[in-house]
């Protein structure tokens, strides 16, 4: 039976914890994001193109707008689109702070794991640590653990809607019928 060594221990867990936090990290900003952000969009165009535009059809028909100045709100809704059609400056640089930020740790974890591994060698006293083998089978763990996680949101996660385009129309035309009232 192999006994237990404090140090292999120690560096296994901080591999370990490492390998998970770069795997999380990289595969939130280069794969999660971008789904999420296309599902997003595609709710919203489903929403705008069906939904609302059906139902809009339908608010007119029960409330006519005769008052509507619709020239006034076709010229709006083109100054809107020219404003609206680039990203959301401020978004994009959090989103890339936040990105260096998780870089800046993943890169002092590293450093802290190589410290402590040659801290550890020096005060060995003759024992080896295994490192290549802690590598190898930290890294076949996460290659499950990825595919696991891949699957899941592929196959939950995203298939999961927390709002229908029925609720969003509805606030919609509620808010319309609000307004059309005052």
């Amino acid at each position: 039976m192999e006994h237990f060594y404090l140090p292999t221990f120690i560096i296994n867990l901080l591999i370990h914890i490492f390998i998970l936090f770069a795997f999380l990290t990289f595969f939130f900003f280069f794969f999660v994001s971008n789904q999420i952000k296309n599902h997003i969009n595609d709710e919203f165009q489903d929403l705008i193109n069906i939904q609302v535009k059906q139902n809009l059809n339908k608010l007119n028909d029960t409330l006519p707008m005769p008052n509507v100045a619709w020239k006034s709100v076709a010229s709006y809704t083109k100054n809107l689109k020219k404003e609206f059609v680039h990203e959301n400056v401020m978004v994009k640089l959090t989103n890339k702070a936040l990105f260096w930020q998780l870089m800046l740790i993943l890169g002092l974890m590293v450093m802290f794991i190589v410290a402590l591994f040659f801290f550890f060698k020096w005060r060995s006293g003759g024992h080896t640590l295994e490192i290549g083998f802690t590598l190898a089978e930290n890294v076949i763990i996460f290659l499950f653990v990825g595919v696991i996680e891949m699957y899941f949101f592929l196959e939950i996660a995203f298939k999961y809607t927390p709002i229908g385009p029925t609720e969003a129309t509805t606030t919609i035309i509620n808010k319309l019928e609000e307004l059309t009232r005052n």
